[in-house]
């Protein structure tokens, strides 16, 4: 999908029919790529995650056919709120690999930030090689969604490279 960023706001690069069809297909993936994004095939993909859900083989197709395609290095970017991963998260870690078999990754944590959507885009923005942001829409519910940062519709706004939204799947 390509995204025209028609705001006022300079530093808007992707626009707000873009960010509702994000948020609306909850469904399929969904590449949604800057107007002004001069094309080129990603070296890294930053794929943020918290590791609270165990990611079935099936969920992480689409990024795993992106970076096999394109022989990029994925980078599970974390960001560290300063305690220790629970027992489930660090499952869901380990399961990483195993997804990951024969595909280049590395964990990234990153700290310091209260807000996540501006630790992933200052993540991006400051490692040049990374060509593309992924992540999975959560389904949130009404007071999650009244509290709780919207963390997609924020680095949709603002990301300079192609962002790569794919559905969760519960089994």
């Amino acid at each position: 999908m390509g995204t025209q960023g028609s705001s006022a706001v300079k530093e808007v690069f992707m626009g707000s029919s873009t960010i509702e069809v994000l948020q609306k297909i909850d469904f399929c993936p969904i590449v949604a790529v800057p107007a002004n994004y001069d094309y080129d095939v990603p070296d890294k993909i930053a794929f943020a995650t918290n590791f609270e859900h165990i990611y079935s083989k099936v969920e992480l197709i689409p990024l795993i056919t992106i970076a096999e395609l394109w022989d990029s290095a994925i980078e599970f970017v974390h960001i560290d709120k300063g305690t220790e991963l629970m027992a489930h998260q660090k499952t869901a870690k380990k399961v990483l690999k195993d997804r990951f078999y024969g595909l280049s990754y590395k964990y990234v944590e990153i700290d310091g930030h209260s807000k996540i959507s501006e630790a992933i885009m200052e993540y991006a923005s400051n490692h040049k090689d990374i060509g593309m942001i992924a992540m999975v829409n959560y389904w949130h519910s009404f007071f999650e969604k009244l509290i709780k940062e919207n963390i997609i519709k924020r680095v949709a706004f603002h990301t300079e490279v192609p962002f790569l939204i794919f559905p969760l799947i519960d089994p």
